[in-house]
Parts: C-alpha cells; structure tokens; sequence
C-alpha cells in the first residue's frame, strides 16, 4: 500500500482553460451611471475599439492538493488487484472578468473531481489442468473448462461542479445569482422522465442589482457522480506449444449503469433542476466479440 499527498502550485500559468482571455471586457464601474458597455471597456476609452481582444499570457496561478491511496496485490493464484483512491481539489480562475477581478471567479476548476476510485483486477480462473481445480483433466476436459481468465475495471467518481445563472440587469461579468438559502438535491422524476436532481425551489435564489454581481461562488455545486465497469472474458486454447487461439468477449458498461448529465441550472428555466440526458462520457452496455491467432 502507498499513501501520498500531492501537491503543486503554477505561477506564470495560462488563465483557466485558456489560454486566452478577453483583455477589453466591459467592467461594472459606471454602469449605475448610465456609461454604455462600449463606454466601460478600457481599449474603448483609449482608442476606440469596441471589439473583445484575446490576450495570450502566463499571468494567472493554479493550486492542486491531493490525498492519493494505492493498494496493490501482485500475482497470487492467479489473481492480481490494484485499486486506486484520490481526494482532492483543483483551484484555478476562469477567464471571464480576469483582467477586472481575478478573485471574483477563482473556485474549483471546472473537470475538478473532488473524489476518484479506480479497481483493477485480473483473475485466471483456477480450473483446468495445472489448476487448483481439476489439475489432472484431460486435454479434452481442459478444452472446455480450463485457460478462461476474467478481467474488470470499475471506476467511480464523485460530480464535476457547475454554476447556477440568472438574468441580472448587468451586461457583463458572470451572471451567478445571489442566494439565501440550502441547495437540496433529490432522484425522483418527473412525468416526462427527466430526474428531479435539485429540490430547491427557485425561491432561495435573487437577481443581483445593477452594479452588482450575485453572491454565489463560482462551481459551488457538482452534478451527478460517474459508475462504470468495463470488463472481458478471454478464453485460451492451446493448440500446440508455439500457437494459441484466444476467444475475447469484451462488455462496455457491464451494468449498464445510467451516468446523469447536468442539471438545468438557470434560474426561470422551465426545466431547471432537471436532468434529461445522460453524462457525454458514458456508454450504454456494449458488448463485443474477437477472435485472436498466435503463433
């Protein structure tokens, strides 16, 4: 078993996602006053342009910590495992309003998975000859029973965060609302299907005023977490010392586990809180079938 803490600090790194970010972005000073979105872009007061102007540098900074567990057992009887265990968190800015406010959207990144666990295993099935069961079969017996080997890999994430938007009276900067309240999350569905995943009426959520930008953080929340096992069945016949035929059956989604997308998370969407797709990542049960020769 291995137990680590990750870390690392980027100084002089590209902007979120980057790796530009819009240097002419209006800012809020002057809009109570009445100073168009033109009139409140620094390249409009200087030299008259109005359009948005990507800026390529290394000015912004990154954090990421990370509790990572690693528990491996070799081969034994045919049987090896390696899990995987990760807590952390990614800390970066987005772009948007960078060159105004860097801290008003610094906040977990946006593929930031706060947990991730990953099992490996590869087990050869102990039957067949020179096996703990059946060791002395025939070569015919062994044909049929012995050389299958089972092989899987499960992965379980926790979400990816995501923001809630409202409409402000402002036209620049995020559009995060303020809220006063508990976000409460459920799975019923709906009549048309759709998972119910936010509870919380819309009510815990207000318009910012003019001038100003709502309470929220940026990804204060994550979406659905993420299940998957991948598996194979491989079996072997040895057809004399130096040729081999494998049969491989390969199952994608072995449980055909429905991985949700985002939920809507406009405030005033007639859908919000709802989920009506599924994760892009994610594959319905798929299964697949080779035949392989060596020799």
């Amino acid at each position: 078993m291995e137990v680590a803490y990750v870390g690392n600090k980027g100084t002089h790194a590209f902007i979120g996602n980057g790796p530009a970010a819009n240097v002419n972005q209006a800012s809020l000073e002057g809009i109570t006053r009445g100073l168009s979105n033109n009139q409140r872009k620094l390249f409009f007061q200087k030299f008259g342009w109005s359009q948005g102007i990507d800026y390529f540098c290394n000015c912004a900074d990154t954090r990421y910590d990370g509790l990572q567990i690693k528990a491996t057992q070799r081969l034994s009887e045919g049987l090896t495992l390696l899990a995987h265990f990760t807590v952390q968190r990614a800390l970066d800015n987005s772009g948007d309003y960078f060159f105004i406010d860097r801290s008003l959207n610094r906040g977990p990144n946006d593929f930031d998975r706060g947990k991730v666990f990953v099992l490996s295993q590869t087990y050869e099935l102990p039957f067949g000859r020179n096996r703990r069961f059946f060791s002395g079969a025939s070569k015919l017996v062994d044909l049929f029973i012995g050389g299958f080997q089972f092989n899987s890999n499960t992965t379980i994430q926790s979400g990816v965060p995501f923001n809630f938007g409202i409409n402000t009276p402002n036209d620049t900067g995020p559009n995060r609302p303020n809220i006063n309240g508990d976000v409460t999350f459920g799975s019923s569905r709906d009549n048309d299907g759709q998972v119910v995943y936010i509870t919380s009426g819309t009510g815990i959520f207000s318009s910012p005023t003019l001038g100003q930008f709502g309470n929220l953080k940026r990804n204060a929340f994550r979406g659905p977490g993420f299940w998957q096992t991948d598996a194979s069945l491989l079996k072997r016949f040895n057809i004399t010392e130096d040729k081999l035929l494998e049969f491989r059956m390969e199952i994608q989604n072995l449980f055909n586990t429905v991985n949700l997308g985002q939920p809507e998370a406009f405030v005033g969407s007639g859908n919000f809180g709802k989920i009506g797709n599924t994760n892009g990542n994610a594959v319905q049960r798929n299964v697949q079938f080779a035949l392989r020769f060596a020799f």
